[in-house]
């Protein structure tokens, strides 16, 4: 350190919004494993998809994809990287989101640049590095610099299987008052792993979410919700989740209202933003009750 930089405008590079790139970390930080030892749940997986910048996250029980739209001057190599937990839990506080960035790596470490009107960059003799850029407004030189090593990207697990294809129905409901009967209902079984929250469907328009504690008894609480897709069978009258997870999707999601897609009762639930569905999802796995 410093690290000697060289420009190079042959290296394959994108460019899109800060405010975008950070509001995309901010959405799956919260899935991300903290322990170490599991390096390739510790971190958030970057990678290109379909002309799109996704950011995934993982668990083991929850996942969470973001996909960026980005313009890019060829076609990016497909690949995978890990940034490290630390680094992605604090980069909103180290980046500024109304200037430019620059991420650019090498395979071994990355680089987060806002700085003036730069032309791409990577480490001097490097083959094959990569960056997503957007051009900053004013000054030329650098104003923050975070530099981080990556994790072991391939060993990333292979997220599109796990996300569901097929969905017996899906309901749409008002984000903030499914949230806040969650955390009502939560507080029986706050702290206790192993007692889920149970979600059951009183009809197409309305469904309850309840917990039972041994010594304090049953919260219950009832949420409006909207049938839009497939048909509700009444062999599937609930289903059961972790409140920590499900609190922290909620919390998440962008928008206004939420739709949830259905499987079957132990299987994947698939949480959406209304209106940006082809950005942000989420993915829980049930709990037995």
């Amino acid at each position: 350190y410093p690290v000697e930089l060289a420009s190079d405008k042959t290296i394959e590079y994108a460019a899109l919004p800060c405010k975008e790139f950070l509001e995309g970390v901010g959405a799956v930080k919260g899935e991300m494993l903290p322990d170490e030892s599991m390096r390739m749940l510790n971190g958030v997986c970057f990678t290109s998809e379909d002309g799109k910048l996704a950011l995934v996250s993982t668990s083991g029980h929850t996942l969470a994809l973001v996909r960026l739209p980005y313009t890019a001057n060829k076609v990016l190599a497909d690949r995978k990287v890990i940034i490290p937990y630390k680094i992605a839990r604090c980069l909103d506080r180290l980046l500024d989101a109304r200037m430019g960035l620059t991420i650019r790596g090498d395979g071994a470490m990355i680089f987060f640049a806002q700085s003036g009107d730069l032309p791409p960059q990577t480490r001097k003799g490097s083959v094959g590095g990569f960056f997503f850029a957007e051009p900053c407004l004013g000054g030329s030189a650098n104003k923050t610099v975070v530099m981080s090593r990556l994790s072991a990207g391939r060993a990333f697990a292979d997220y599109i299987q796990v996300i569901p294809a097929e969905f017996t129905f899906s309901i749409i409901c008002q984000r903030e008052i499914l949230l806040h009967a969650v955390e009502q209902v939560a507080i029986l079984v706050a702290g206790e792993r192993s007692h889920p929250l149970v979600m059951e469907f009183m009809d197409d328009t309305k469904l309850s979410i309840r917990s039972n504690n041994l010594y304090q008894g049953e919260a219950k609480q009832y949420v409006e919700c909207q049938l839009v897709e497939g048909k509700r069978k009444e062999a599937f009258p609930g289903i059961g989740f972790n409140a920590v997870y499900i609190t922290r999707i909620l919390r998440a999601i962008p928008s206004d209202k939420v739709r949830i897609r259905f499987t079957t009762q132990a299987g994947a639930m698939k949480f959406e933003a209304v209106g940006m569905e082809d950005t942000f999802l989420w993915v829980l796995m049930p709990m037995r009750y």
